[in-house]
């Protein structure tokens, strides 16, 4: 069933040692019809040289090479060259089933779903984890977004997914954003589709895990504020509608509350952003749950409540 042309977007940024098993996973694919668009950002190694041996060979790869300026601007520019019906984003140290591009497709279209996900493995080392996550389809705009405020199944992950064209092509990742640029974009994507879909049963994606790292980004004041705006940017544009603003502002309470386990992490971050812990914690503190009772997961709810008493007890508790 390769009827339509899948565009698969991969930012590249000194990744040798793993660019080149990403690349193999892309160009076997079950699912023929695809093109591949290569974002170099301006890497200092030797991953360019890598994509343009396979993009020698493949007719299908369509490399790019810019000055670094983030992955954001690196996926904004593979956007512009988009020629596929549909979008995929895979993340270059990452890499995927055979299948991967087939089932999305099958989804999407069966479905008749401008948004479709399947679920991923996490990788830690060598411990492989398949992430449970829940199936549901042709769901609306309003509750798909319920579902991403709550955690149900909808996540701010770009991969595992497959996106309309037609439905993000208006849409660019926000270049400002040092963190939660993919938050914003699925938010806005989730705003402007009919409807959306997830096989939970189904993991095609394997997504690396480093050691000891904060999605290998040192944490700082600008990646703090980032977070902080997109997540109160969110709460102001569902001012409107009474439901979504609940939901938003638990969302919004969420985001504030990872980073504050962020800062957690170390006593050294506790001094370095011990204004930002103080403030964000004073807001999750005064944050009134009693009419929002109701939208609440029991798993979120708790975790608001351990944040309310102590966000570094949040992350022990994440990492047994």
């Amino acid at each position: 069933m390769d009827n339509e042309l899948i565009s698969i977007i991969v930012p590249v940024y000194n990744v040798e040692k793993y660019i080149a098993k990403c690349l193999d996973s892309l160009v076997n694919q079950t699912y023929l019809n695809i093109e591949i668009l290569l974002i170099d950002d301006g890497s200092t190694d030797k991953s360019l040289s890598i994509c343009k041996k396979y993009a020698a060979v493949d007719s299908r790869i369509k490399l790019f090479s810019k000055e670094n300026g983030g992955v954001s601007s690196a996926r904004n520019l593979g956007l512009l060259h988009v020629q596929g019906e549909y979008v995929v984003f895979v993340d270059s140290d990452d890499f995927v089933s055979p299948k991967y591009c087939e089932h999305l497709y099958q989804l999407t279209i069966s479905t008749k779903s401008e948004l479709a996900s399947v679920s991923r493995y996490n990788i830690l080392n060598k411990e492989v984890v398949k992430i449970s996550d829940l199936s549901f389809n042709q769901i609306t705009s309003d509750e798909a977004l319920r579902k991403f405020f709550l955690g149900e199944g909808i996540n701010c992950y770009l991969f595992s997914k497959i996106f309309k064209y037609e439905t993000i092509k208006g849409l660019r990742f926000d270049e400002s954003l040092e963190s939660a640029e993919d938050v914003l974009f699925i938010y806005q994507t989730l705003k402007n589709i009919n409807f959306a879909s997830m096989d939970g049963t189904v993991a095609d994606y394997f997504y690396i895990l480093r050691e000891g790292s904060l999605t290998n980004k040192r944490l700082t004041s600008s990646r703090i504020d980032s977070s902080i705006r997109v997540a109160e940017f969110i709460t102001r544009d569902c001012n409107s509608n009474k439901k979504l603003k609940m939901l938003s502002e638990i969302n919004e309470i969420s985001l504030k509350g990872e980073v504050l386990e962020w800062i957690s992490l170390n006593s050294e971050l506790r001094i370095e952003f011990e204004e930002y812990y103080n403030i964000i914690l004073r807001e999750v503190r005064k944050f009134k749950l009693l009419h929002k009772v109701q939208y609440l997961t029991l798993k979120k709810f708790i975790r608001i409540i351990l944040l309310k008493v102590s966000p570094r007890l949040v992350t022990i508790l994440k990492n047994k």
